[in-house]
């Protein structure tokens, strides 16, 4: 049934949506949060051939198909426009067709001349796998955690890729993951790419950082658009139960100690924008991530150094502690 605060007109969403964000994230100026329903929503019909076609995109990414349109002009083209390239990175993709099981979750992919790597695994939707070979297909699948694993069997059939995940999150469906990782500190897989283990949302959750310019966090920087993340705790939404990111503090840490641009995620961007970090002098005496990580281990709590009260100079805060750092 379609969504009443829904703005009439052929682009809607219905009463199946579970708020994953993914349609606010790839057509902002059509979706749109509201609270009377608990959902996403239409909040405008799109104006224009772009819009209407980053509505489509919207509709063929969702996780659970709750977008519909009376218009399928835009199918097509749509469902061919990921992967998509991110802004402002070196060869860096948004997959889209987000996957139910990963509750949403937003999946990447980087080309690289020495192989492509896959974060996370997206719905192996046929028209993205296509695009994807013509890519160069898939060399490694880095999986940041054990809720985003998806289909990433069907990935490794496909492709024939190594999967990536810690050991403490393996589960029955990822015993066969080829290479479990385990332990504290940083973990070279090449190069230009490094694992930082980052336990808080799940034990084996790790972020991936490619270039010192690009990080990919999973969801241990994750949080609400309307609710505040530096307390703790849990909430319904929708039927789920959610974990508040009471591990923002030590995330915040790991932005502000590693050498690399504001992260790919919108979510993680929203929040950084909002969120008051460190102060500079305490950013600049943070020892690196073998510091960071040693106190995640411990910390449960927000730590008291983090100031909430409003909008700060987080990218100078990042400046300071990282020196020079380019922005994604």
């Amino acid at each position: 049934m379609r969504l009443l605060q829904n703005a009439p007109g052929e682009f809607f969403v219905d009463e199946t949506c579970i708020d994953c964000a993914t349609c606010r994230n790839i057509a902002p100026s059509v979706f749109a949060y509201s609270s009377d329903a608990g959902r996403s929503v239409v909040a405008r019909q799109p104006s224009g051939d772009g819009e209407a076609l980053r509505a489509a995109m919207a509709l063929v990414a969702c996780p659970t198909s709750s977008i519909g349109s009376a218009n399928k002009v835009f199918a097509r083209e749509a469902s061919r426009a990921f992967p998509e390239p991110v802004p402002g990175t070196d060869g860096v993709y948004y997959c889209g067709f987000a996957s139910e099981s990963s509750y949403g979750a937003s999946s990447w992919l980087i080309v690289r001349p020495e192989g492509n790597v896959l974060v996370d695994s997206p719905r192996a939707a046929r028209p993205l796998i296509d695009g994807i070979a013509a890519l160069g297909g898939v060399r490694t699948m880095f999986l940041t955690h054990r809720d985003d694993v998806a289909d990433h069997e069907a990935f490794r059939r496909r492709f024939g890729c190594e999967r990536v995940l810690y050991r403490s999150d393996v589960s029955h469906g990822t015993r066969d993951v080829e290479r479990q990782l385990e332990g504290n500190d940083p973990v070279r897989l090449a190069d230009d790419l490094l694992v930082i283990p980052v336990p808080g949302h799940t034990r084996g959750s790790a972020a991936l950082l490619y270039r010192d310019q690009v990080l990919f966090t999973g969801d241990h920087l994750w949080g609400e658009e309307n609710e505040s993340t530096t307390t703790g705790g849990r909430r319904a939404r929708s039927g789920h139960t959610c974990e508040i990111a009471c591990w923002l503090e030590q995330s915040i840490l790991c932005v502000l100690t590693t050498p690399f641009g504001v992260p790919v995620e919108p979510d993680v961007n929203k929040i950084l924008a909002t969120v008051s970090g460190p102060t500079i002098p305490f950013a600049r005496s943070s020892a690196g991530p073998g510091a960071l990580l040693e106190r995640s281990l411990t910390i449960a709590v927000a730590d008291p150094r983090l100031d909430t009260s409003g909008t700060s100079g987080i990218a100078a805060a990042m400046a300071a502690a990282n020196g020079a750092g380019s922005s994604t």
